[in-house]
């Protein structure tokens, strides 16, 4: 009689531990209506450190430069393609830069390479973030051809050159060049 009265709490009980794992797991469901709270975004907008932001803008540089080395590759033509990694007004510079490489006959060949950079200074507003950095462009393996195919550099250039570069994006990457001015100050790619 002892062993039919114990079967007899364990089922109860495990009755009761089955309904009370439905009850929850019901109740875990988002009711019709109701926003589901654990799938909110946070309402505090999270902060980049500084090494995200080094890893975005050298990706985003990278990508201006492998557009803009197909550009001139291609002696300037459709030199619309550089809107998708710069802004429109930072464009214009570049397609008119672009015109001017068509009508000289010019056309590249190899790819810019960055020898170094360093992440000079970020900010983030209600519009997104603005980065500025100094980077340091290793034309080593591009060589500049005319119509004829004969190259036009000189054989002692200075195959690098430093410019401050400015981006600008609504979220951290992909960032857009705004500007992209020759630094005028110590010469930072000889160190």
């Amino acid at each position: 009689m002892f062993g039919q009265k114990r079967a007899g709490s364990v089922a109860v009980t495990a009755l009761i531990v089955l309904s009370v794992g439905l009850l929850v797991a019901s109740c875990s469901q988002p009711l019709p209506g109701v926003p589901n709270v654990s799938s909110a975004s946070p309402t505090k907008a999270s902060v980049p450190s500084d090494q995200e932001m080094y890893a975005s803008l050298m990706a985003s540089y990278q990508a201006y430069l492998d557009v803009a080395d197909q550009i001139l590759a291609d002696g300037g033509q459709s030199a619309n393609r550089i809107e998708s990694v710069s802004t429109s007004a930072y464009a214009t510079d570049f397609k008119t830069d672009a015109a001017e490489y068509a009508s000289a006959g010019l056309r590249s060949v190899g790819s810019t390479e960055v020898k170094t950079a360093s992440l000079q200074s970020w900010s983030q507003d209600g519009s997104g973030f603005k980065v500025t950095a100094y980077v340091c462009d290793d034309v080593t393996g591009v060589d500049v051809l005319n119509s004829e195919g004969v190259s036009v550099v000189s054989p002692d250039r200075d195959p690098t050159t430093p410019y401050e570069v400015s981006f600008e994006g609504a979220t951290v990457s992909p960032l857009l060049v705004t500007s992209r001015e020759l630094w005028m100050g110590a010469d930072f790619c000889d160190e």
